[in-house]
């Protein structure tokens, strides 16, 4: 679904594989008008599987080690201000996803609980893997989210 939050970004889900969700996101006043960019998210653990070209160590450190952020290139693109936004966002689909889910036990089956996460930025810095740009309680404070409304991941 596309959303034009209150900041006036605009947010698609792209597709999801393996642990990693991608949407787009236009920023209106980007390095050029109406910018989009990709946004990626890694949002459960991806287990090590040899043959990887990667030790395990690293593994967890480039793959894992993004687990709960947003990512996208380049990373001074994910302000606080975007990150919350993207986080309404996410948070209004959530939402509706559950409603739907309760609502249709029948097609989707009993709804067993779960809790939205809130994501971070994230950028990647070589001798430290993944690092968070925001805390989770900052962004979920800026998008206008209480504790109370989400799980921590």
């Amino acid at each position: 679904m596309t959303c034009i939050t209150d900041t006036q970004y605009g947010f698609r889900f792209v597709s999801s594989y393996q642990g990693v969700f991608s949407y787009e996101a236009t920023i209106p006043n980007g390095r050029s008008v109406g910018e989009c960019v990709r946004l990626m998210c890694r949002v459960e653990r991806q287990p090590y599987i040899q043959p990887a070209t990667i030790s395990e160590a690293d593994w967890e450190l480039q793959v894992n080690g993004k687990l709960g952020m947003v990512t996208c290139y380049p990373p001074e693109l994910l302000t606080n201000e975007f990150v919350a936004a993207f986080n309404q966002w996410l948070f209004a689909e959530w939402q509706r996803d559950v409603s739907q889910f309760v609502k249709f036990p029948k097609i989707y089956g009993p709804y067993e609980g779960g809790s939205f996460q809130v994501l971070v930025g994230g950028k990647f810095e070589v001798e430290k893997g993944w690092i968070p740009l925001q805390s989770k309680a900052d962004v979920a404070k800026l998008a206008g989210l209480s504790f109370e409304t989400f799980g921590v991941m």
